[in-house]
């Protein structure tokens, strides 16, 4: 109640100071405040609420009606006359974005305040067991504290600026209750002015608070993945899922008047649902999540990790925020690297020590590890093997320790398909990061390395059924082929030619969005010939096209060159910093990133593109494959002599950093003044290596992560700063936050950045998965 919003003529209702039961300390303030401060008597009960405790308790917890206490709040909740703001999601944000006040406030009037709360759902907050929402106050089978709060986040319209503002909204200071806030204070200060120790005191002495808090696999920030991460599809499919596999939402739907049935999701809205699934414990929360995240009934791709956007809050002493991906939910420190220290706890769990035949069974496990101590094993154990081996290791020696994973972190076992899911889901759940899908283009160095075989086998002198086996192997190979030249064309030409600093998503490549606007800039680029054609460029392109597609991208990118003056930033699309300090540099002074680059590296990348285009004219790979179609003319040595050139193009355009190959970090050193190394690699061994700190901090270039694209031909500081992104899958939740940030339009004086912030999850700005 006081965290909420009032209008200037709200009135404190009987319902809402009748069960209130005051202590002896409760009544003289209520004495002081009635007769000597003009307080009215419904206003001064409630204040002693508001106010809780000084020296003594205010209010008798024993002998206040709470449930009609709560009730009668509720219903003031329901009738909107007490507010709180829907923070969840991007429903605020976007009223921001559109609303005409300008960004260079914080504070909002009153006035401004009821006008972002009209037409808007009351916000779902948690105190202890209670949640406010569009349903009144209902009771939750778990205590959270997601606190009620006022601010509005936004984006103001510097496209410079990535800090993520805040609007405060502000209750109505006229209303009674508040008017006459400030007079308790003097009656509470006639006993002490030392601050109350009521509160350290309840706190100490709840100890299954206390437990549940210090839980690093339990957090009250479940309820922002929720709300931020799941469309209004996916929310009603997790609240259909509690209703018919647990009963823990049969007392609340009972009290709100809804049916007890599955059909009940399909008609709520997001505030709704949230209010509802809030009911429930984080244990059935998660085991919703998973289940529904492991039978695809919530879509999430391979890689793609959901954090909260706006609600990135952690909660407890790890600071733990939750995170989905294809595995269901985990809790993971933003400060704190737990999945060794999980994975510690793990074997423990797995092998009792305490248990003599338990410690002999883990020391023959470990028994190539030499050391004196059963504990001295398992250390060496762990920081010699990755994470992924040690799980590999111990979780399928046998089913109890199975049991006693799935059982410890929360894990859907009868879900799972095969051991290669449950070593994912455990490393998963642990806090380790899952590298199994790192290489897009798998598929393809299989379909090549079996053509060739065929080729081979069939030798010089092939037979018709030796071109036939040779068919059946191509057949799938070369529209393999196709889809990666097409997905590197069309990735080199976005890296190379896009705006990327006032992008709207800053070196995220989004292949549904960007490819087929890449390969129509590419298309557009081309100069006509002489009977007016040119080769079309699009998502339906050829092996035709293809090949020659990287020689017109040289084409291009050599013309670029003689116009860097023209292609230069107006001097206002520079961020403030830029020009004010030396100690962080911003390069991207053209519109087109690779003018940007240094001279070597722009000449490397035009002779390099166009060399590999010409090998593959010259190789005749579009005409090999049609010759195939026909088992009489096919042309074995020339379809030898294509695929010893693919072999040798492909690799050439990964190393380069053209394929969106994925790498991974391996290894982070850290010298005594504070500068770390990490190295990265990608699935063929391929390394590069981040310094940090850099001159380049604040690009708001992805940091050292799992899935991050390097380009190394693509260079613009030395001795080794490249370009690098990461890419954004097509979901729900990238649909959900599609357009941000959204900018406010420009209107009177604006909030501009000193320097770049953090907008996703503290410290460098990340994409929407990783």
């Amino acid at each position: 109640m006081a965290d909420c919003i009032i209008a200037d003529k709200y009135r404190v209702s009987q319902d809402l100071h009748q069960p209130l039961r005051l202590t002896d300390s409760g009544e003289r303030a209520f004495e002081f405040l009635t007769r000597q401060k003009n307080v009215p008597y419904p206003e001064a009960r409630l204040l002693c609420l508001l106010e809780m405790w000084n020296v003594d308790v205010l209010v008798d917890p024993i002998e206040t009606d709470t449930k009609a206490l709560a009730k009668a709040l509720g219903k003031e909740i329901n009738e909107g006359k007490i507010r709180f703001p829907y923070l969840h999601g991007r429903l605020l944000y976007d009223k921001a974005a559109d609303l005409e006040i300008s960004s260079s406030r914080t504070l909002l009037t009153p006035k401004e305040t009821q006008l972002f709360l009209d037409g808007t759902p009351q916000g779902v907050f948690q105190a202890g067991c209670y949640v406010t929402g569009p349903f009144g106050l209902l009771r939750s089978k778990e205590q959270r504290f997601l606190d009620p709060s006022r601010n509005v986040r936004f984006h103001c319209p510097d496209v410079a600026c990535d800090i993520l503002h805040r609007y405060t909204l502000q209750t109505a200071d006229d209303a009674q209750i508040h008017e006459h806030r400030p007079k308790i204070t003097k009656a509470l200060e006639r006993d002490s002015r030392e601050p109350s120790d009521w509160g350290t005191f309840l706190r100490d002495g709840n100890s299954g608070a206390t437990k549940a808090i210090f839980n690093d696999l339990t957090a009250d920030s479940l309820i922002y993945l929720v709300g931020d991460c799941l469309d209004i599809a996916e929310l009603r499919s997790v609240l259909s899922w509690l209703i018919t596999e647990t009963g823990q939402l049969f007392e609340a739907l009972t009290e709100c008047g809804l049916p007890t049935a599955e059909r009940t999701a399909r008609s709520l809205n997001e505030a709704q649902l949230l209010q509802l699934i809030c009911i429930a414990d984080n244990r059935h929360i998660t085991a919703a999540l998973d289940s529904l995240v492991l039978n695809r009934t919530i879509i999430v791709p391979d890689d793609e990790v959901r954090r909260p956007i706006l609600n990135a809050k952690g909660s407890g002493p790890y600071d733990m925020v939750a995170e989905l991906n294809r595995c269901g939910v985990r809790l993971n420190s933003r400060h704190l690297n737990v999945g060794p220290l999980r994975l510690r706890r793990l074997i423990g769990d797995m092998y009792p020590l305490d248990n003599e035949q338990e410690r002999s069974e883990l020391d023959w496990q470990m028994r190539e590890e030499l050391a004196e101590t059963t504990e001295a094993r398992i250390e060496k154990f762990i920081q010699k093997r990755s994470p992924r081996e040690v799980v590999s290791s111990l979780l399928l020696v046998r089913h109890s320790n199975l049991i006693v994973a799935t059982e410890s972190l929360q894990i859907r076992d009868e879900l799972l398909r095969d051991d290669e899911d449950r070593v994912n889901s455990v490393l998963w759940k642990l806090g380790f990061s899952i590298s199994d899908s790192l290489d897009n283009y798998s598929d393809f160095w299989r379909y090549l390395e079996a053509t060739k075989r065929a080729c081979q086998n069939a030798g010089v002198n092939p037979q018709l059924f030796d071109v036939e086996q040779i068919r059946r192997e191509a057949g799938p190979f070369f529209p393999e082929l196709e889809k990666v030249l097409k997905d590197c064309l069309a990735f080199v030409t976005w890296a190379l030619l896009t705006d990327h600093y006032s992008s709207e998503r800053r070196f995220v490549y989004r292949p549904h969005i960007d490819m087929p606007a890449a390969l129509k800039t590419l298309h557009d680029l081309q100069p006509k010939d002489e009977q007016g054609r040119r080769i079309s460029f699009n998502t339906e392109s050829t092996l035709y096209a293809l090949v020659r597609g990287f020689g017109a991208l040289a084409d291009h990118l050599e013309a670029v060159r003689g116009r860097g003056d023209e292609l230069l930033r107006d001097e206002a699309e520079l961020p403030r910093w830029a020009k004010a300090q030396q100690l962080q540099i911003f390069p991207f002074l053209h519109s087109i990133p690779f003018l940007d680059l240094l001279p070597e590296s722009q000449s490397g990348i035009i002779d390099g593109l166009r060399r590999q285009s010409e090998r593959m004219v010259a190789a005749e790979v579009s005409d090999v494959r049609n010759t195939l179609a026909h088992p009489r003319t096919a042309d074995v040595v020339k379809l030898a002599l294509a695929l010893e050139t693919i072999e040798e193009v492909v690799p050439f355009l990964r190393t380069a950093g053209y394929l969106r190959q994925q790498y991974r970090p391996i290894k982070t050193e850290i010298d005594q003044a504070g500068i770390s190394v990490t190295t990265l690699s990608d699935p063929f061994g391929q390394t590069v290596l981040m310094h940090e700190p850099s001159y380049f901090d604040w690009l708001d270039m992805p940091p050292a992560m799992a899935g991050v694209h390097f380009m190394p031909a693509a260079y613009f500081y030395e001795p080794s700063k490249m370009l690098r992104f990461v890419t954004e899958t097509s979901s729900a939740f990238s649909d959900l936050w599609r357009n941000f940030p959204r900018r406010q339009k420009k209107r009177g004086i604006t909030t501009s950045s000193a320097r770049p912030s953090s907008v996703l999850l503290g410290g460098q700005r990340r994409p929407l998965n990783d």
